[in-house]
């Protein structure tokens, strides 16, 4: 599986769309809506407070 990681609400909705915050590299980074179901608690996750950090599997697009 090919995964980013993202920072997002620690309690999600039971499905649907939510926005998480992703690291751009070199800027402040950028806020994306994503499928609820493709977000996954990073292992790295502390389980502390109220933002959980996750991988978003990514799928490959050929255009």
């Amino acid at each position: 599986m090919n995964a980013i990681l993202a920072v997002g609400p620690r309690e999600l909705p039971p499905g649907g769309m939510v926005m998480v915050w992703m690291d751009s590299g070199n800027t402040t980074g950028h806020e994306f809506l994503v499928p609820v179901e493709e977000l996954h608690v990073a292992e790295l996750d502390d389980g502390q407070g109220t933002s959980a950090i996750y991988t978003l599997r990514v799928r490959e697009c050929r255009g």
